[in-house]
């Protein structure tokens, strides 16, 4: 093991070196360089490009060998993440072709805010597991068990005193269109409910690095909504924004009692809550908590904005071009919460994990963001001719935002690791702040499309204050691990002399 650490910290000429020489090691092609009257000397340059190309596939399976758990798990969430954001681009269709523009505008903005009550009431317990399950092996099932009990009653408890608001004030129900509000109000607390559930459930699983779990709940989940959306389609309850909601409430619950009913004698997921381990980890969950708020907040709310700034109708444009953007979005949202969990258990190996990540999303976003410049009208289109109107120049302003999307995961994702949350929420809240604001303030300027730029340009202002601090880190962990590198060698010679 040592030995890998000293060739990990040796100099590249060095290491070239101890490699064999170009004769011994390619036989056949310098026998064939000869036989062509071609001069061949192991400083050639044809020596020199064999060596390198053998350093380069040899440090390829290194690098992929050590980036094994990150990349399986990674490559598991993108998978279901894909089909089901498939599944719910279909889901969409369906609801914009046999609902009116103003229902799917206000089923989206009412989705949205279940989202958002539930991420509230959730209270940052996900995350928590997310990062704890793997510390505490022996108690992560009854952790498991608390968090999601708390979540469940603390986002139906929110839910509550939000209808209370709505009471009070019928507008802030409304979502730009027109609502029952009893039948409503129950569907919104159902949905809250059953969000907060899965929320904590899904980021369990990942925690517990059984990302397959999460990825056929989803996969279910979508299954079901679609399902329960066409039947309703087809039995005629196709005239209310609450039947969208309903259908995506139905498809989730019935997920989650199968996934129960799967894994009802699994004992690393199941037994009886442990709260009291729960309230100890009390201080980590509000961190946790206020930095989920400050990150997920803007791209919670913003349908609701667009609803009630401008109208349902346009939101309906608006959330069809969001739920596109996000789908890109999971690729590097899917690295970074990978790099977060693994980062906890194998803290010396994360400064090369986090430069990959950040190299693979800064050679995929110009490919995203190139692939909707040219597809953006069509994929739209396929909802109607207003949505690709409305929504198709949406879709390309907010491609320009994906790597500054994929820099502000990243600085979560370090600032959880470096455990400095309450610092980096009071940066999130103020990005969170400078993202509503920049983009309610570009509606006014310019409709839709200013919204859209309004909120681009705030990402990237963000970006440019969050960069700092990814350097920072990444300069701290690799004096860290060569501080960790010299006491492991100078315990080694100790040892030897003895």
């Amino acid at each position: 093991m040592l030995k890998n650490h000293d060739a990990e910290f040796a100099d590249p000429l060095s290491r070239s070196a101890a490699l064999p020489s170009a004769t011994a090691a390619y036989p056949a092609e310098v026998a064939a360089m000869q036989r062509s009257g071609m001069q061949w000397t192991e400083t050639s340059a044809g020596s020199r490009f064999l060596r390198t190309v053998a350093d380069i596939i040899r440090l390829a399976r290194q690098f992929i060998r050590t980036q094994s758990v990150l990349l399986r798990n990674s490559g598991a969430l993108l998978t279901g993440t894909g089909v089901t954001a498939a599944i719910g681009f279909v889901f969409w269709w369906i609801a914009a072709k046999y609902f009116s523009q103003e229902a799917v505008g206000v089923a989206s903005a009412a989705i949205s805010m279940i989202s958002f009550l539930a991420l509230v009431g959730e209270c940052g317990l996900g995350t928590l597991l997310v990062g704890e399950t793997l510390r505490k092996p022996d108690d992560s099932a009854g952790l498991i068990s608390a968090a999601i009990i708390a979540a469940v009653a603390l986002s139906s408890a929110l839910c509550l005193g939000y209808l209370a608001v709505a009471r009070l004030y019928p507008p802030v129900f409304a979502f730009g269109g027109s609502l029952n509000p009893d039948l409503s109000g129950a569907v919104l607390f159902a949905g809250c409910a059953i969000t907060g559930l899965t929320m904590v459930l899904d980021s369990a699983f990942v925690g517990l690095l059984r990302s397959l779990l999460q990825t056929w709940r989803t996969l279910l989940a979508s299954a079901f909504k679609l399902t329960l959306l066409l039947a309703a389609a087809y039995a005629g309850f196709a005239g209310s924004a609450n039947t969208i909601v309903l259908a995506l409430i139905g498809g989730q619950a019935v997920s989650v009692l199968l996934i129960v009913a799967i894994l009802a004698h699994d004992s690393q997921i199941w037994e009886p809550p442990n709260f009291r381990l729960l309230r100890g980890l009390g201080r980590n969950v509000v961190g946790h908590h206020l930095l989920n708020l400050a990150a997920q907040s803007p791209g919670l709310v913003m349908p609701v904005l667009v609803a009630s700034i401008l109208s349902a109708e346009v939101n309906a444009a608006f959330y069809a071009a969001w739920m596109i953007f996000n789908v890109i979005l999971l690729g590097p949202a899917s690295l970074t919460t990978l790099l977060f969990t693994i980062g906890v258990v194998e803290p010396a190996r994360i400064k090369q994990r986090l430069s990959f990540s950040l190299l693979i999303c800064a050679l995929a976003s110009p490919i995203a963001w190139g692939g909707l410049m040219l597809g953006a009208d069509h994929l739209l289109s396929i909802f109607g001719p207003a949505y690709a109107a409305q929504g198709g120049p949406v879709l390309k302003i907010l491609g320009t935002a994906i790597f500054g999307v994929a820099i502000k995961f990243h600085y979560i994702a370090v600032q959880r690791l470096s455990n400095s949350m309450a610092p980096a929420s009071l940066v999130l809240l103020a990005g969170a702040i400078v993202e509503l604001a920049g983009a309610a303030f570009g509606a006014r300027l310019g409709g839709l499309n200013g919204f859209v730029e309004g909120w681009v340009i705030a990402i990237y202002l963000q970006a440019l204050v969050m960069v700092p601090g990814l350097v920072r880190f990444a300069r701290r962990q690799g004096k860290q691990a060569l501080r960790t590198q010299a006491d492991l060698c100078s315990r080694h010679r100790f040892g030897g002399r003895h």
